[in-house]
């Protein structure tokens, strides 16, 4: 018996296209903030722990205050920070950040509550991987889409079972 499947170049075009709008998105993210302003902030909690899969975690969080209204906010860089050498960084960045610590954050003028301590500083993992996966899925989409009416069927065997 044979089952098959049909992919399409449209949809692999479409499916891609989020992926790399997010990736897009997070630059510029990463690129505005350079004319984030600067104030102090006060250090409320750092802490390192251990979750259930081994991973070390970093919680940390300040407080800040713009036109003398408090935010909070617990931001280090931008983008999803890879885990390195079993975390060494976030325990790096606990003792940096001890609780009561007074430290320089930048904020974004128009949306006081966005800010980050190091806005030079992009953590490249998460919008890489998700450029490399829309990318991909269009590259596929194009080429499915030049062959075959953009459709391509992909046929399996099922293994029948002789007892």
């Amino acid at each position: 018996m044979t089952r098959s499947v049909k992919i399409y170049g449209t949809a692999s075009i479409i499916f891609g296209i989020p992926f790399v709008i997010f990736t897009l998105y997070k630059y510029w993210e990463f690129y505005a903030a350079r004319d984030w302003q600067e104030t102090t902030a006060i250090v409320t909690i750092s802490e390192s722990f251990r979750i259930k899969s081994g991973s070390l975690r970093l919680k940390l969080q300040y407080v800040y205050k713009v036109n003398n209204i408090t935010y909070t906010g617990s931001n280090i860089a931008f983008g999803e920070p890879f885990k390195g050498k079993k975390g060494a960084w976030r325990k790096r960045y606990s003792k940096k950040y001890p609780v009561g610590e007074t430290i320089n954050v930048y904020y974004d003028r128009d949306k006081p509550h966005n800010s980050v301590i190091l806005k030079n500083l992009f953590y490249w993992g998460g919008p890489v991987a998700s450029a490399f996966l829309g990318l991909l899925f269009m590259l596929l989409g194009f080429a499915i889409f030049r062959s075959n009416d953009g459709i391509i069927e992909i046929k399996f065997k099922r293994r029948t079972k002789h007892i």
